[in-house]
């Protein structure tokens, strides 16, 4: 009864935000972007109409720069609901929803010694911040691992603070091995040094290096490699032979992995900008939460000290893995202990209204007045966006409203409520003020989706395909991957040997999907229809006559035939 109780009270809740944020309309708008987005899609695709699931293959070229298990997910829900941008959105929004219920129980598990129905409300508001936060929002909206890769170290996270307070037994040992293998296939090494660093420093701090020796290591050790190992065997195996000059494991591990970080530590000025860009990134997508983490807890006990121990050095590794590897670990992985931070403070503030949370409000509130001036200004100066149609700009104006309504209703009701002492109602306001930010910023992606998809030049050509028609893209694969997705078939890549396929076109099976200028020229004069994707500023120049059949978002569809009537978003 109990159980019901608490699932009626605070799970239900959570799954009803679950699915009006992740579970529904998010999942069928925007479109899949061009880039790494929709490329990521079309190798799931690749996967599953080949039934190949070692080596991932975009546009028939093997495509090995991302880590196997986000592939995986994403070919296996096209193989159970066909292929669409929902499906492929589909199992990041699974993976959130078991990330915030992850969190509600370790959440649950850190309050030691304190009331049972505290320990419930501090699950309750670290799900509650994770579902509403923006980090994880915008995680979901892009086809990569970084969500993943939080869920892999939060079960890593949590099978540690288990073995620290009921022993080292081999069940957390085996399930902390398991989170690690999970770590390593969604986002390579660092993913994995994510959780291996947390608990380095968490045992240095306390001097409790010992705690390895006990807690299983060659149990622990057999499971990561038994579940870590066969894939990145049979990839190796699967990718040697003639072409690379170094075989798959260094272009996986050494030339991708590393890329971002050897960039980093040498370019200083970029370094200085990223930083830069990461702060101020790590700002718009943990308020209003992070004002309460930065709160000291009030009367924390001596007891509570390893809890915050862990979380401590699980954030401020989440913080420098983040910076140096955005693409495999990203701002999301931040979300999981800031989120359990802010929760142990704002269940304790609950029962015991602080003065500090007026002051925390005040800050909010200050903070909230200057972001709706800047969405004020948005509405009033709004910026140009290339290749928008008039109703799309007109559309512009709604999301920054949204938003700074939502804020100054929600930081505003918040400070007069903390200031009644009404705090449980106080941290309502801020939800749905989330929840409204939420909203604001899908319906701002939706708005700007014809220029950062080419899903429209797809369906204004679909009618004039047939089986002859030869598509052709002019610059890499990844600039128009969501046009090839969404057409569904393959298509050539004019001068686009090099960005994320230029590993897989070295090798010598590669199919011939690269043309030259002088091959798309013959192409361009023979008998057969071509559709030929550009951008605007570099659509080539042909002595036979060219034909517009659609212009979306600064880019266009050529053709070297006409047909009925051509489309303009």
């Amino acid at each position: 009864m109990k159980s019901y109780l608490t699932a009626k009270r605070f799970v239900l809740p959570l799954l009803g935000l679950w699915l009006l944020l992740y579970g529904s309309f998010t999942l069928f708008t925007p479109p899949l972007a061009d880039g790494l987005d929709a490329l990521r899609a079309e190798a799931a695709r690749g996967m599953m109409l080949r039934h190949q699931w070692i080596t991932p293959y975009a546009d028939g070229v093997r495509y090995l720069a991302d880590a196997p298990a986000p592939t995986w997910a994403m070919a296996a829900s096209f193989r159970i609901f066909g292929i669409s941008d929902w499906a492929a959105r589909l199992p990041l929004a699974f993976t959130a929803l078991l990330l915030v219920l992850v969190a509600f129980r370790m959440a649950i598990d850190l309050t030691l010694n304190g009331p049972a129905d505290r320990a419930r409300r501090s699950g309750f508001y670290a799900a509650l911040i994770l579902v509403t936060n923006v980090a994880l929002f915008a995680g979901t909206r892009e086809m990569n691992g970084t969500v993943l890769t939080a869920l892999a170290a939060s079960f890593a996270a949590h099978f540690f603070w288990r073995s620290l307070r009921l022993g080292p037994t081999l069940g957390s040992a085996i399930g902390f091995a398991a989170a690690c293998a999970l770590a390593l296939l969604s986002a390579g090494l660092p993913g994995l040094l994510v959780p291996l660093i947390t608990v380095a420093l968490v045992l240095v701090r306390s001097r409790r290096l010992s705690h390895l020796q006990r807690w299983h290591p060659f149990a622990a050790l057999a499971v990561f490699l038994l579940l870590a190992l066969p894939w990145h065997i049979a990839a190796s195996l699967a990718n040697r032979g003639p072409g690379p000059a170094h075989g798959f494991l260094w272009h996986y591990f050494v030339a991708h992995q590393g890329r971002e970080l050897f960039l980093f530590m040498r370019h200083h000025a970029t370094a200085a900008t990223g930083m830069l860009s990461y702060f101020l990134i790590f700002l718009a997508a943990f308020l209003p939460w992070v004002i309460f983490h930065s709160a000291q807890c009030p009367e924390c006990p001596e007891e509570e000290h390893a809890k915050r121990r862990l979380l401590s050095c699980w954030l401020l590794t989440a913080v420098l893995l983040g910076l140096l590897f955005p693409q495999q670990v990203g701002v999301v992985a931040l979300a999981p202990p800031l989120a359990m931070m802010a929760a142990d403070w704002l269940a304790a503030d609950e029962e015991s209204p602080a003065a500090a949370g007026v002051k925390r409000a005040q800050l909010l509130f200050r903070v909230g007045v200057l972001i709706a001036l800047g969405c004020a200004v948005l509405l009033r100066y709004q910026p140009h966006v290339a290749g928008l149609s008039h109703r799309a700009v007109a559309w512009l104006h709604v999301p920054p409203g949204i938003i700074a309504t939502a804020v100054l209703v929600g930081t505003g009701a918040n400070l007069l409520l903390r200031r009644r002492g009404r705090a449980r109602l106080a941290n309502c306001f801020l939800a749905g003020m989330m929840v409204f930010v939420l909203l604001g910023t899908q319906a701002a992606l939706v708005t700007v989706s014809a220029v950062n998809s080419s899903q429209n030049l797809a369906q204004a050509i679909s009618p004039e395909l047939n089986a002859d028609s030869v598509i052709v893209i002019n610059g890499r694969l990844e600039q128009a991957s969501s046009f090839a997705f969404y057409l569904g078939r393959r298509v050539l890549v004019v001068n686009g040997r090099g960005g994320e396929l230029a590993y897989g076109a070295s090798f010598n099976d590669l199919p011939p999907v690269f043309l030259d200028q002088a091959a798309l020229a013959k192409l361009w004069n023979g008998p057969g229809r071509v559709f030929l994707w550009t951008e605007e500023q570099f659509a080539p120049a042909f002595a036979a006559p060219v034909y517009v059949i659609a212009r979306s978002g600064g880019k266009m569809v050529l053709s070297n035939a006409p047909n009925e009537g051509g489309a303009d978003f």
